[in-house]
C-alpha cells in the first residue's frame, strides 16, 4: 500500500456547507469565458510540470523513468529550470 500524503487527504475531503457550492449557477458562463481567452498551450501541461517539479528534485533519470521513458527525454521539449524549492511547494498544494 502506499501511504497519502496530507495535502491529497486534504484534496479527498467533501467540501462543506461553509465553503459554498462546488458549482454555482455562473459555472458555464465562467468557463466559456476562460476557455476563450486560453492561449495554446501543451495539451499535458499538468503532466508536464509534474515531470519538471520531478526532475528538480530527483533528476533527469528518475523524471524520464516516471514518464514512462526508457532513456533520457529528447531535446523536443524545452526543459525550464524548476527550482526544489518551488518543486517542493507543488507537490505540497492542498485546498484552501
Amino acid at each position: 500500500m502506499v501511504p497519502l500524503s496530507a495535502n491529497l487527504l486534504a484534496w479527498l475531503q467533501p467540501p462543506t456547507p461553509a465553503q459554498g457550492p462546488v458549482v454555482t449557477a455562473a459555472a458555464p458562463r465562467k468557463v466559456r469565458a476562460l476557455l476563450a481567452n486560453l492561449k495554446s498551450t501543451a495539451p499535458n501541461v499538468l503532466r508536464a510540470t509534474c515531470l519538471l517539479c520531478w526532475m528538480a528534485l530527483y533528476g533527469l533519470g528518475a523524471a524520464a523513468q516516471l514518464a514512462g521513458l526508457r532513456n533520457a527525454p529528447q531535446q523536443r521539449y524545452h526543459f525550464v529550470p524548476i527550482s526544489v524549492a518551488d518543486a517542493e511547494r507543488f507537490f505540497s498544494l492542498a485546498p484552501g
